[in-house]
């Protein structure tokens, strides 16, 4: 089950001709802090929680909000890089298609 969105993704992508834009990108992105913020009073309210694993970098032995940031900009971070990488992987498919249509 934890390979379903990526699943789903693709499906989006090869079925129904999905291609990503920032806007996606970006409420995709605060969806993520709203589950955060949730996921942080779940784990401060229940004894031994560990929603969305937050507590990854305890060992860094800082306030909980400065690891949260951190993760919050890793995520930013990667969800940039995946969105550019997709955005020219469509703009050269869209080249090539060009190129056969004009030969």
């Amino acid at each position: 089950e934890h390979i379903m969105p990526i699943i789903a993704v693709f499906y989006m992508k090869f079925v129904y001709g999905y291609k990503p834009n920032y806007k996606g990108l970006l409420m995709a992105y605060s969806f993520l802090w709203f589950i955060a913020i949730l996921s942080v009073i779940a784990n401060n309210r229940i004894e031994h929680a560990v929603y969305l694993y937050l507590d990854v970098l305890s060992f860094l032995n800082l306030p909980q909000y400065v690891i949260i940031l951190i993760l919050g900009i890793i995520t930013f971070a990667v969800f940039n890089i995946e969105y550019f990488l997709q955005k020219r992987i469509y703009a050269n498919l869209d080249a090539k298609k060009r190129t056969n249509q004009e030969t």
